[in-house]
């Protein structure tokens, strides 16, 4: 929790209550490092999370992402006026966000078991939840009364508080968590001033008005009439039936939660577990990959391009010479970087040039000098011809910049046919560094899905093999629930529009380039369902096969536990790159990649077309496939044990080798919901600094677990004074860089200029990026109490940069300066 960024906003602190509460559980969109957040506390933050938002967290102590569970608690809230509310649903949330002043309560966060599991992490106590009555009615139904059908129905629904009453009263069991506060919470002094209202009924209960923080700390949903404090409804009749109809004798050695117990004789548990620290780690991201800067094709320029490496540029220096290749045709006499000599279509030849004695050799080996040869050579080459062929056999004229590389790269400097880089032009795209066009979303996990959710209609999905819900009955419509299959994937929207021009792309080459007929004949999304694509995990080298079969409106890519974990990733913030399968088999090459170390890294060498779940990462083996935690489960909690301890909560691991590894699959809390009403978060859309800057702290303004002071003191310490110590440190060791070529010079030539093209040279550090945080850590230093060690340490800083650039004068003021 140490390391916040600047912009990243945190959300919880741990152990405080009013944090985000732990619930043990798993939806069908959690789980394998990712974890449920009801939706609605996106909303009334601003969206400060998103789907796929990466959140680093204290418990159980790595990265996770985030999703949405609007099935588990809601936060509770102080309005304006003075109210508390407790939030019912995402709807009621967004209604009451402009009156919102503070966030009492955030509600529950979802982690699974199989994540405790994983990081072989001690089990915390849980709360009092509705799943832990749940399996203290059923087990009490089942040795009393197996056949009341009428308590066997209070499993799946909240019972009305009279009948919560009966309930605990006739069986023994903790108040239904519906009607529970955290009476845990509470010490016995502030509970002693709640015992003391100015009116007490069944329909109201009247406090004075320094009660408030305690009912607030209680999570009690009340009204301000003046100058006292209005419990009405439910909240009157919890308290006076617990509190009020008998005289409540106060022992020092009972918690209250006990004395409640005692004096009312239904039993009250802890409701409250322990919060988990949570802040924002990396945004959520769905974007085309490109190269540093983006390019149309392979192929060298050299300095002829300029700054924007332009290969029409280049193709107009009367001597154009680069760094390629050596393949001849030996009957045209011409050079070609192709297999086939474009004009007599007979095969072209490799040419191999000795480093020491300069021969042409016909083999990579030279026996006079016994050293290797090289195929590739710095030589004149006919750029403007081969780009007048290229477009005349595509149809498409290269448009400015028509954008090449500096150098290649590969072994053997092999270049990429001008022709696909035309095509790419035509359609907006950019090729990556292995020929291939690639798309890069953040992993999360989906075990189940509806049609609704995905935008695929029943029909498309029965064709695909869906034919029947996770009840067993057909799929008809778009509300039924269906089992994810293994290898499956549902990617973003704006991955799908991205593919769209891919697969024409693909068109294009088939027809214009290899003479072949067209093979996607994709127009939209929707025709692109179905298809098969390639995932890729960074630094691995096997890209596993997967299939489209819809969209959603979020930055992830949804795929099954065992498919992610195939990639060797998990769902932890990670982005991985999808590729269609026919772009990875029709463009890649292992030649265009890189002979230094790691160059065969992030790329396709292998492809995995079949997904087998023994064969995967093991964290995939840890996830939990049950509808319900048995009630031993959450009896160990209580007792603290090692998460593998567990034996009765069953993983996917127990069913390797079987039918059952693949589907069959269960969870234990439902949502109706994936995403909320923006697909980013406020980190990725805002724009300067200083906006991510100010939602940071707004948001630690409003949430009451979170101290702004604090957020403010960890923001300095991990993120400003560093950058601006690390970029103080890079002034003074800076290089130069001409302004037209681009050509770097650790010190500036005895000319004066570059020595390549004449330009004037600029410094790559100057002093307002060096001080680009500067009136940031003054404003935070000024409004904010900080501590004297970490203020002293900001002032020498400051006065560092004044005896390097000395002071500036008439500085303009921007607005937030004066706020």
């Amino acid at each position: 929790m140490r390391e916040v960024i600047t912009g990243r906003s945190v959300l919880s602190m741990p152990k405080k209550l009013g944090g985000f509460r732990l619930r043990y559980g798993r939806a069908c969109n959690t789980g394998f490092a990712s974890i449920g957040i009801h939706p609605v506390v996106a909303e009334i933050l601003d969206h400060a999370i998103a789907v796929g938002t990466q959140i680093k967290l204290d418990v159980p102590g790595k990265a996770s992402t985030v999703a949405f569970v609007d099935s588990i608690d809601t936060p509770i809230v102080r309005l304006v006026n003075g109210n508390v509310v407790k939030i019912k649903d995402t709807a009621h949330g967004i209604s009451l966000k402009p009156h919102i002043a503070k966030i009492l309560h955030l509600g529950d966060i979802l982690i699974s078991y199989g994540d405790f599991l994983e990081n072989n992490a001690e089990l915390i106590p849980t709360g009092y939840v509705e799943e832990f009555w749940a399996q203290e009615l059923q087990d009490k139904i089942s040795k009393y009364e197996p056949n009341d059908t009428e308590l066997l129905s209070y499993v799946s629904k909240v019972p009305d508080l009279d009948e919560a009453f009966r309930i605990s009263l006739n069986f023994g069991i903790g108040l239904h968590p519906h009607y529970l506060y955290y009476w845990d919470q509470v010490t016995i002094e502030e509970f002693e001033k709640i015992l003391k209202p100015t009116k007490f009924d069944p329909d109201l209960i009247i406090y004075p008005m320094d009660t408030k923080d305690v009912l607030e700390k209680l999570g009690v949903p009340h009204e301000v009439a003046g100058n006292t404090l209005l419990l009405k409804g439910v909240e009157a009749k919890v308290f006076f039936y617990l509190l009020f109809r008998k005289q409540i004798q106060l022992e020092k050695d009972l918690s209250v939660p006990q004395i409640i117990t005692k004096s009312s004789g239904i039993k009250i548990p802890n409701k409250f577990s322990t919060s988990i620290g949570v802040r924002v780690g990396r945004p959520e991201k769905a974007a085309l990959r490109k190269m540093k800067p983006p390019v149309h094709t392979l192929f060298p320029v050299g300095n002829k391009g300029g700054a924007s490496r332009d290969l029409l540029k280049a193709a107009k220096q009367p001597n154009f010479y680069c760094n390629i290749y050596n393949r001849f045709c030996k009957k045209c006499n011409i050079p070609s970087i192709s297999i086939a000599c474009p004009k007599c279509n007979t095969k072209t030849s490799t040419i191999f040039i000795c480093n020491k004695c300069r021969d042409e050799l016909e083999t990579d080996y030279c026996t006079k000098c016994k050293s290797r040869a090289h195929g590739h050579s710095y030589r004149s080459f006919p750029l403007k011809d081969l780009l007048y062929a290229a477009q005349e056999k595509t149809g498409f004229r290269a448009q400015e910049p028509f954008k090449g590389v500096k150098e290649l790269i590969n072994q053997d400097r092999v270049p990429e046919p001008l022709e696909k880089g035309l095509i790419r032009q035509s359609l907006g795209l950019n090729v990556f560094k292995d020929g291939t066009i690639r798309f890069d979303t953040t992993n999360a996990p989906l075990s189940h899905f509806k049609p609704s959710w995905i935008g695929t209609t029943p029909e498309k999905l029965v064709e695909l093999g869906y034919t029947h819900d996770t009840n067993g009955n057909p799929l008809q419509n778009s509300n039924q629930l269906v089992e994810l299959r293994v290898q499956d994937v549902i990617i973003p929207k704006e991955c799908g529009d991205s593919l769209v021009f891919v697969c024409q792309y693909i068109d294009r080459e088939l027809t214009k380039l290899f003479g072949r007929q067209p093979f996607y004949n994709v127009k939209n999304t929707d025709d692109l369902v179905g298809h098969l694509i390639i995932g890729l995990a960074p630094h691995t080298s096997v890209g596993i096969v997967g299939r489209i079969i819809g969209y959603t409106n979020t930055q992830v890519c949804l795929g099954t536990a065992v498919w992610h974990s195939a990639k060797r990733r998990d769902a932890d913030g990670d982005a991985d790159s999808i590729m269609l399968l026919m772009d990875s088999l029709l463009n890649f090459s292992r030649l265009f990649l890189s002979d230094r170390i790691g160059g065969l890294m992030d790329a396709p060498l292998l492809v995995q077309p079949i997904v087998i779940p023994q064969e995967v990462q093991r964290q995939a083996h840890n996830f939990e496939v049950v509808k319900a935690y048995p009630l031993s489960f959450f009896e160990a909690t209580l007792r603290r044990e090692k998460a593998s301890e567990i034996k009765d909560v069953e993983i996917l691991k127990s069913r390797l080798e079987t039918e059952r590894q693949f589907l069959g699959h269960d969870f234990t809390h439902m949502t109706s919901t994936l995403t909320t009403s923006k697909s980013r978060s406020a980190y990725s859309t805002l724009g300067s600094l200083l906006e991510k800057l100010d939602m940071q702290i707004r948001t630690a303004d409003i949430i009451n677990a979170v101290d702004p002071s604090e957020v403010v003191s960890m923001v300095m310490t991990t993120h400003l004074l560093p950058d601006i110590m690390g970029n103080l440190r890079a002034y003074s060791g800076q290089s130069f860089r001409c302004t037209t070529c681009g050509a770097s010079y650790r010190r500036v030539p005895l000319v004066g200029k570059c020595l390549d093209c004449g330009n004037r040279l600029i410094q790559t550090m100057t002093r307002p990026s060096v001080q680009k945080y500067l009136k940031l850590a003054r404003r935070m230093l000024n409004k904010y109490t900080i501590s004297p060690y970490l203020r002293g340490r900001v002032l020498s800083l400051l006065d560092e940069l004044e005896l390097v650039f000395g002071k500036e004068e008439n500085s303009q003021s921007i607005l937030t300066d004066f706020a």
